[in-house]
């Protein structure tokens, strides 16, 4: 008999720790080779992934409260596709579902839940990451020695920078919002910063 344990609770909702291995083993097939998909995880990835799933568990929750549309059909096919072309064959696929005990509608759920919780921050941070001309202008007037360009080459450049700064903020701040007003306990030793 194989005893799953409680890694983090949100509000209602459970996180174990095979769940938080499958997100995590999920994340690694998205972000690098899939022969990586199945590496060991250590405390402090766990401990990063489950920050990570609080919040887009957060942000899911968010997007449902204020009626975000699901995603639809052929948005989901297209997400299990694509991670299905992380693996060399449908065998490689079905051997990394079969190593968490999961299946193609768990994966999908999961990767459904993910892009809807990133749909939902995005939607939010448009507004409040825009960057005027007046503030590209300003971070150029400040730094033009070490631009060693004329305004005009570096604007754009800039402004990008800007954003991208910008979004990472709010980011942090929406989701530290979030996290402020719902009940969250972290209860795996990793989660709460005292592991050994």
């Amino acid at each position: 008999m194989v005893v799953d344990r409680v890694v983090a609770v949100v509000e209602d909702t459970l996180i174990t720790q095979s769940e938080l291995v499958f997100e995590a083993h999920v994340m690694l097939a998205q972000r690098t080779a899939a022969s990586q998909a199945l590496a060991p995880l250590d405390d402090a990835l766990l401990a990063s992934v489950l920050e990570l799933s609080i919040a887009q568990r957060l942000q899911a929750r968010e997007a449902e409260r204020l009626g975000a549309p699901p995603l639809e059909p052929a948005e989901r096919i297209a997400l299990v596709d694509a991670f299905r072309r992380r693996f060399p064959s449908e065998e490689a696929l079905q051997a990394f579902l079969d190593a968490h005990g999961a299946d193609m509608p768990q994966l999908a759920a999961l990767l459904e839940r993910n892009l809807r919780a990133e749909r939902a921050l995005e939607g939010r941070l448009r507004v409040r990451a825009q960057v005027t001309e007046a503030e590209v202008r300003r971070v150029y007037d400040q730094k033009p020695a070490t631009l060693g360009r004329p305004y005009e080459e570096v604007r754009e450049r800039l402004r990008e920078e800007l954003l991208r700064e910008r979004s990472r903020e709010a980011a942090a701040e929406e989701v530290a919002l979030l996290k402020r007003g719902a009940r969250i306990r972290r209860v795996a030793p990793f989660a709460r910063g005292d592991a050994k």
